[in-house]
């Protein structure tokens, strides 16, 4: 049985692991999306493991990334109904307060960005089609996301992508 006759979106926090996913993850994130389902992957030290997957920085959208951004907001894109508007601090509680090496990344093929750094055009999140899923990739670790100072907590990040996807 495939998880995708069980789910219909996967979040996949990779929070602050070094060389966070193994080549059979990676493809059973791509056969997911493929088979239409939702996918949120979140980390800081994914980017770092792109060079040596580039199919898989394909499947993502992402061209190349930077490492080790000091960054502690990010900012909705405007025109981007599922960001625009939306701000989110990686610092402060109740946020998981981990958040060292944050990527920003260069978008290819179909992706577009979702996130900015704050006041900053380095795109921090992305999302893009594949065959009939979607996939939303964060430089960052959702879990860090706090809400503090009246900003958006993270369950107001993932809502409209978790509809978007048809969950």
């Amino acid at each position: 049985m495939c998880i995708r006759d069980r789910h219909d979106v996967v979040l996949w926090f990779t929070g602050d692991v070094q060389n966070p996913l193994s080549p059979t993850e990676m493809l059973l994130m791509q056969e997911f999306v493929s088979a239409g389902g939702g996918l949120i992957l979140s980390g800081q030290h994914i980017t770092s493991m792109l060079p040596q997957y580039p199919d898989f920085a394909e499947f993502l959208g992402i061209a190349s990334s930077i490492d080790s951004v000091y960054a502690l907001a990010v900012e909705g894109i405007a025109g981007e109904s599922l960001s625009e508007g939306l701000q989110a601090m990686v610092i402060g509680a109740p946020g998981a307060g981990n958040q060292t090496s944050p990527s920003a990344v260069t978008l290819s093929g179909n992706a577009r960005p979702l996130y900015n750094y704050f006041q900053t055009d380095q795109v921090a999140a992305s999302i893009r089609s594949e065959g009939s899923g979607d996939v939303a990739f964060f430089g960052f670790g959702l879990e860090a996301v706090s809400g503090a100072a009246e900003t958006t907590p993270m369950e107001g990040v993932l809502q409209p992508l978790f509809e978007e996807m048809g969950w």
